[in-house]
């Protein structure tokens, strides 16, 4: 039989008991105060958990992210785009009318947003208008991210 170790992050069932604990009692004692610090705690915790869940799957996929979480269809042109930033500092997308520009802009923000601990994860959006970025782009980003 060989030992087996617990990851650093995962709680121990005494962790979880003496934790279970020390709720009871703050509940008993109606500290409203420090429950809602330990639900801030406890969801940051469980936040970041799903957070490097989520980069070890996707950061290195943003097509696989763009199917499973939004459950879109990306096209080959799409593809090339979120490759590319992926893949490069930086990335210029020459294009006409009307043909998704802001979509994939929005998808290939929220992929990053999503997949990168907030600090780290710096998106700068831009449009030759205010109400173009606020209007159109991060509408579609709002849409994704519900």
């Amino acid at each position: 039989m060989t030992p087996t170790t617990k990851s650093p992050s995962s709680p121990t069932r005494a962790d979880l008991e003496r934790l279970q604990a020390s709720i009871d009692e703050l509940v008993r004692a109606g500290d409203t105060r420090r429950l809602r610090a330990a639900h801030r705690q406890l969801k940051s915790a469980v936040d970041r958990k799903r957070l490097a869940a989520r980069a070890a799957k996707y950061a290195h996929d943003p097509v696989a992210w763009v199917q499973r979480r939004l459950k879109q269809f990306v096209w080959s042109k799409q593809r090339q785009i979120l490759e590319a930033v992926r893949d490069n500092r930086r990335t210029a997308v020459r294009s006409g009318h009307g043909v998704g520009k802001s979509h994939i802009a929005s998808v290939t923000a929220s992929w990053w947003l999503d997949t990168h601990p907030p600090g780290d994860a710096f998106v700068v959006t831009t449009a030759p208008t205010y109400a173009q970025v606020r209007a159109i782009l991060w509408r579609y980003i709002r849409r994704n991210h519900r």
